[in-house]
């Protein structure tokens, strides 16, 4: 929701103010869409929506080499910003079940449960990985 005042268009604080996008293993954003397209996903009827569809081609193209799911980071500025933004939750940021990411395969582990998780979602609990 935007808000115009005179030539101006405002936002609510820190509210996602771009359209969603499918997940990506090979372009890490700002955030990775994780936790609202898992929401997405918990409403039912995958079929019909078409960064749910996207999101699970990606997931299972990205887990059918090693079935570990790994990001891509285009740059030590981007690795910082993307570790730097996990300190903070909200609405659209991504939840993270390692409480060190420190330790060498955290990431890889986190995410890889996360894509188990939402292939485990939209495909009714019929999905073995």
């Amino acid at each position: 929701m935007h808000v115009r005042i005179g030539d101006n268009y405002y936002a609510p604080g820190f509210a996602l103010n771009r359209p969603l996008r499918p997940f990506r293993a090979e372009t890490v954003d700002t955030i990775l869409y994780r936790r609202p397209l898992t929401e997405i996903a918990m409403l039912g009827a995958p079929d019909d929506v078409d960064i749910i569809k996207e999101t699970i081609v990606n997931l299972e193209n990205a887990l059918s080499a090693d079935g570990i799911l790994h990001i891509a980071f285009e740059s030590a500025y981007q690795k910082r910003t993307f570790y730097e933004s996990m300190k903070w939750s909200g609405a659209y940021t991504d939840m993270f079940l390692e409480t060190d990411m420190k330790r060498r395969y955290a990431l890889e582990c986190d995410l890889t449960f996360w894509a188990v998780q939402f292939l485990s979602l939209v495909k009714g609990g019929e999905q073995n990985v």
